[in-house]
């Protein structure tokens, strides 16, 4: 059994969708526990959630880096190659940085303050900006100039 399909070109567009399902449901699920009781589910899944979510942005980061020199891209789509790889690094950092906040603060047991949480909330608003931004590059070269399907879009 072959880890990369013949249709795939190389691995990054089969791995880049966990972390982006995985970082959503994180937040989702940051959202509902204002409303859920904690015995259904508590601030620590999530988290748990959000630390999964950056180490699987670091995969798909890395094997996106392995994937831009991979495929052959027209001369128009290495600006948006480019801003796509500089939006899933600011992806990726941000949310290592915030999973390191919540273990930390999960540590030091500041978690249960509702004053914590619901700022962590708001920090993490612009995180899902972040990942809007880089899927939509992404899906840019995909759709817009055909990268990694074979097809060429001129």
């Amino acid at each position: 059994m072959e880890l990369i399909p013949e249709w795939a070109p190389n691995i990054h567009p089969i791995i880049v969708h966990f972390p982006i399902a995985i970082i959503l449901l994180a937040v989702l699920m940051d959202l509902l526990t204002f409303f859920l009781p904690e015995k259904w589910w508590d601030g620590l899944k999530t988290t748990i959630l959000y630390g999964i979510g950056a180490v699987s942005a670091i995969a798909a980061y890395y094997t996106g880096t392995l994937a831009a020199d991979s495929v052959f891209l027209p001369s128009g789509a290495q600006s948006v190659l480019n801003e796509h790889a500089d939006w899933a690094l600011w992806t990726v950092w941000f949310f290592g940085i915030y999973a390191l906040l919540r273990i930390s603060l999960h540590w030091y047991q500041k978690m249960d303050l509702k004053l914590v949480r619901v700022g962590l909330f708001v920090i993490v608003l612009p995180g899902i900006f972040f990942l809007y931004e880089t899927g939509d590059h992404g899906a840019e070269l995909v759709f817009g100039y055909g990268s990694g399907t074979g097809q060429l879009i001129e």
